[in-house]
């Protein structure tokens, strides 16, 4: 067994496959998914690491990450590692369709975001390593589609977060135009309640901007049209969230604002972000004391109930008795 799974580990570099390598940040105590659509009996392999936010010394002992890799549907475990710094999976997939690796943070104060770089390879033959896209920003990757699949990002967004996301095809052949079938559907929406936020069918391009209306999870899906030979579609994808979503470096290089007024606009917008948030701890906290209302007036009425019918059954109790001892002549 341990001889085959190294002639297997060793025949890895001269096969081929599709490969998905991306770097995202995780908030401490927030999770992030990876949705890829991998077909039964596929050989998978993929490797993760936290990359180290200062080269050259050790790293911080709260950067560690809780990792599963799992199927969508059934629910199969394939893999799962707490509190690592990096580790690597390979198994054959036993579903169709979506397969999904999740990475939660470990929860820290104050909270810190944790890079992570992931490459995830599948398919019978492996060896198309060249295809590694990596990019640093927060929340922006670069990722392949194959002609006629799709493939889902899940983001965890807090309700009435600020929501931007912005995705262009990555022309292949630079200084030409853009292949005809190099087209894609774009759809955003909650993943709890399905409510849909962008579709855009048929496209090169695109953005989105809304305000989230629910706690937890939302989706981007990116399907490719429909190609004979298919083919594989680049897209960067950039999805940036929260009360705070300006990209002040840009605004800094342009060199047109002075370096005061750019101060200023970031405790402009900080000072909104805190007045908005402000708002949604009385709302909730509005929502809460609602809930306890209903709460004790059901507790309440539930304790009259349970009161007249224990009564009820005392007065039975007693009629019973007087009618038992009246027949065997007691009193």
């Amino acid at each position: 067994m341990e001889l085959g799974l190294v002639v297997f580990i060793l025949t890895l570099p001269f096969l081929s496959t599709i490969c998905q390598s991306v770097r995202f940040d995780i908030e401490s105590g927030k999770i992030k998914c990876l949705l890829e659509d991998i077909k039964i009996d596929s050989v998978t392999v993929g490797n993760y690491s936290i990359v180290n936010p200062n080269e050259g010394h050790p790293l911080p002992e709260h950067y560690q990450i809780t990792v599963t890799v799992h199927s969508a549907v059934q629910g199969k475990l394939y893999h799962h590692a707490e509190g690592v710094t990096s580790g690597q999976f390979a198994f054959n997939a036993e579903e169709d369709k979506d397969h999904m690796a999740c990475f939660t943070a470990i929860k820290h104060e104050p909270p810190v975001n944790i890079s992570v770089d992931f490459t995830w390879s599948y398919g019978m033959l492996t060896g198309d390593w060249t295809n590694v896209a990596k990019k640093g920003s927060v929340d922006s990757v670069r990722f392949d589609i194959e002609s006629g699949k799709i493939k889902c990002m899940l983001e965890d967004i807090k309700i009435d977060s600020v929501t931007v996301g912005n995705y262009s095809i990555v022309n292949p052949n630079e200084g030409h135009p853009l292949p005809e079938h190099y087209q894609i559907t774009v759809t955003v929406h909650s993943a709890v309640q399905g409510k849909l936020y962008h579709h855009a069918e048929g496209v090169t391009s695109g953005q989105f901007a809304f305000n989230a209306e629910e706690d937890k999870d939302h989706m981007a899906c990116f399907t490719a049209i429909k190609h004979d030979p298919p083919v594989n579609i680049s897209v960067d994808f950039t999805w940036s969230f929260g009360m705070l979503t300006g990209d002040w470096t840009n605004v800094a290089k342009k060199g047109s604002v002075d370096a005061m007024e750019i101060e200023l606009k970031k405790m402009q917008d900080m000072v909104t972000s805190i007045h908005i948030e402000m708002f949604l701890l009385r709302r909730r906290q509005q929502e809460t004391a609602e809930q306890t209302k209903k709460t004790n007036s059901t507790i309440g009425y539930m304790s009259f109930g349970s009161l007249v019918f224990c009564s009820s059954v005392a007065g039975l109790q007693l009629w019973h008795l007087k009618s038992f001892f009246v027949k065997k002549k007691i009193i």
